[in-house]
């Protein structure tokens, strides 16, 4: 209803929707208290409906409302346990819910509860939902490398080349997932949109390069997540490895041997992740949005699409271009012509966040043996 409101500028129906949300989120506490109901695969989907309410409607100018549900759904999953989702309902809302925690998780930088080994051990299994389960690895990576404080000056050679390893295997990792399904695919994973394709844009592209087009939409999916997740750790790898590199990192009580063989992989990694492979990833992801973003794809599209997007965005930030442009107006029409609101709060940039970036990406191109 409130969805319907925005659509038709009626103020009357969007008060009348937030009104039916409240009264949910009531009837969904009280549930939650019942030993009966609290176990239906019902109540975990009506909590999922829930957050996706705030995904559309933020009840605040922040996307803590969505986090607040996801999190509250996550909880409810762990309680239930991995054998409650056995049947085909239970799977596809554990399916969706993982999609939404590990989103989360690499949002935060956090390793989710449900990233850990018996989440992975159900039935019908696809290649998606291993992704998944390489997305939830990478927060886990991610919360690892900020607790270490990596880019501390104190840091020992030891620490850094154990998490450059780390990450080194999970982008091999990513790797051999993309090749897997490239195999089991029986059609191209995406190809460039014909230019007579008779399909009029709803969303426009990058001047000069032409768009992709998938199978489908869940095809479109996995393919962008994957190059969003490893877009994430390209970025991490160069921040550290720039970190290595930099003329006064070395202590004079490190083993010099040690050391130089630190540099070498430094160096080696930073050619793999530089801001040439880096940008043709964020451009994959803008390329693939007009097919993404079609009105076609109703609002699926710019929900199974705004990771890789924040992901583009987080990477394209301190490289001024058309890049960056485009994906400033996508957040904005996201906003503005189709009213998600968690587009508008997710494509806010916070200063200090954009200085910070700065320093670190500007540390990377004056990284000696900085390659692109």
């Amino acid at each position: 209803m409130a969805r319907l409101g925005w659509i038709h500028q009626d103020n009357t129906l969007v008060l009348n929707g937030r009104v039916l949300y409240g009264q949910a989120l009531q009837e969904v506490q009280k549930a939650l208290y019942d030993e009966c109901t609290m176990w239906q695969d019902e109540t975990l989907a009506t909590g999922n409906i829930l957050a996706f309410y705030e995904f559309l409607e933020p009840t605040n100018d922040s996307i803590a409302g969505w986090n607040s549900h996801t999190n509250g759904v996550t909880r409810l999953m762990l309680i239930r346990g991995p054998d409650r989702h056995r049947s085909s309902f239970g799977r596809a809302l554990l399916e969706g819910i993982r999609l939404s925690a590990m989103i989360q998780a690499l949002q935060n930088r956090k390793a989710s509860p449900l990233g850990q080994y018996e989440w992975w051990q159900y039935p019908k299994r696809d290649l998606t939902q291993r992704l998944y389960d390489h997305g939830f690895a990478l927060a886990a990576l991610f919360e690892g490398i900020d607790k270490a404080n990596l880019l501390g000056p104190e840091v020992g050679t030891s620490l850094l080349t154990k998490y450059l390893r780390r990450c080194s295997a999970l982008d091999a990792t990513f790797n051999l997932w993309y090749h897997a399904l490239t195999r089991q695919s029986s059609t191209p994973l995406y190809w460039l949109t014909p230019p007579n394709d008779g399909i009029h844009p709803t969303v426009a592209s990058l001047t000069n390069r032409r768009p992709f087009s998938f199978p489908d939409l869940p095809a479109a999916h996995t393919v962008t997540t994957f190059w969003g997740c490893k877009l994430a750790l390209s970025n991490t790898i160069a921040i550290v490895c720039a970190s290595v590199l930099s003329p006064d990192r070395f202590n004079r009580h490190e083993d010099p041997r040690s050391f130089a063989a630190l540099e070498q992989t430094a160096r080696q990694l930073l050619i793999q992740h530089g801001d040439t492979g880096r940008l043709e990833n964020a451009t994959n992801i803008i390329r693939s949005m007009p097919y993404c973003l079609h009105d076609s794809m109703g609002l699926l599209g710019p929900q199974k699409s705004l990771f890789a997007l924040r992901a583009a965005l987080l990477s394209l930030r301190r490289t001024p271009g058309e890049e960056l442009d485009w994906c400033l107006r996508m957040y904005q029409e996201l906003a503005e012509r189709k009213g998600l609101g968690y587009a508008r709060e997710v494509g806010k940039v916070n200063a200090k966040d954009r200085v910070e970036a700065g320093k670190a990406m500007d540390a990377i191109r004056l990284a000696p043996g900085h390659g692109e």
